[in-house]
């Protein structure tokens, strides 16, 4: 597992309505930091996060993930746990945030 990663102060623009887009993934991270990031135009997810543990996600924009099915700002997925998101904004994303990562009881917000 990776530890005390930070991206900060990074915009990303993807190609729109391309299948299984993403625009930022993370897999097994422990004390993983999301700051001023700005991801748009990633049909499927903005952002993926999956197995991390005590992420910060803070003060970043996601924007244009809508498409049908899933269309996640951040999708929070598998066992990732104790994590915070806050002051950060979603604008055209079906889900701002999605917890779970499959379909079976996954949870919306």
């Amino acid at each position: 597992m990776l530890k005390n990663i930070t991206v900060a102060n990074l915009r990303s623009e993807g190609g729109g309505e391309t299948p299984r887009q993403n625009g930022i993934y993370f897999d097994y991270v422990d004390g993983l930091r999301l700051q001023n990031v700005s991801i748009v135009d990633f049909w499927n997810r903005a952002s993926s996060l999956n197995n991390c543990v005590g992420f910060k996600v803070h003060n970043c924009d996601f924007r244009n993930s809508d498409r049908d099915g899933t269309g996640y700002g951040i999708m929070v997925g598998l066992a990732s746990r104790d994590g915070v998101i806050s002051g950060s904004y979603f604008e055209w994303c079906r889900h701002g945030v999605t917890l779970g990562g499959n379909s079976y009881g996954v949870q919306r917000l």
